[in-house]
C-alpha cells in the first residue's frame, strides 16, 4: 500500500521516527496507514509485537483511532498472532478457498486459546463460486443471479 516508505512500525516503536512521520494517509478514503518497512529478514518479529514499546503505541493508537486494524500474518506457521494478545481485542481468521485445510486450522486455533476466545468469525476468500455450487445447491445460482450483478459481481 505504501511502497515509497521509508519509515514505518517498526521505526516507530523503537523510537528512531515518530507516530506522524510514518503515518501515510489515503486521500480519497481518509484511512490512516502505518506501514512496516522491512529492508531485510526479520527473525524476532513475535518479540516486537508482545513488547512493551508495542503494547504502549498500541495504547496511544487507541486513544487516536476508533478502530486498528492489525494486518499479520498466517496463525499456522510463525507465532506472531499468538503474541498479539495484549494488542487485539479480537480476531478475524481469514482462510484460503481450496489451501487451508481444515485439521490444520483446528490444530491452530487449539493451540492459541487467545485468538479462539477472541475470533469473531471466519472469512473464506479466493472462493470458486462455480467450484462451491457443487457443496451447496443455491449457492452456485445464488451468487450469479442478475439482482447481484448491479453490485459488481460479473463473470
Amino acid at each position: 500500500m505504501t511502497p515509497a516508505a521509508e519509515v514505518g512500525l517498526i521505526e516507530v516503536v523503537f523510537g528512531k521516527a515518530g507516530l506522524q512521520d510514518a503515518i501515510w494517509i489515503d486521500p480519497q478514503t481518509d484511512l490512516h496507514f502505518l506501514p512496516c518497512v522491512v529492508t531485510s529478514r526479520f527473525s524476532n518479529s513475535s518479540d516486537l509485537l508482545a513488547s512493551p514499546q508495542m503494547e504502549k503505541l498500541f495504547q496511544h493508537l487507541r486513544g487516536e483511532y476508533d478502530r486498528i486494524i492489525l494486518d499479520l500474518s498466517p496463525l499456522a506457521p510463525v507465532i506472531d498472532v499468538r503474541a498479539t494478545g495484549a494488542l487485539a481485542d479480537s480476531y478475524l481468521l481469514v482462510i484460503e478457498w481450496a489451501k487451508a485445510k481444515v485439521d490444520v486450522v483446528e490444530r491452530v486455533l487449539g493451540e492459541a486459546p487467545i485468538v479462539r476466545e477472541r475470533l469473531l468469525g471466519a472469512v473464506l476468500n479466493k472462493v470458486n463460486v462455480a467450484a462451491m455450487s457443487r457443496y451447496d445447491s443455491n449457492s452456485g445460482s445464488y451468487y450469479r443471479n442478475s439482482y447481484y450483478k448491479r453490485y459488481g459481481y460479473v463473470d
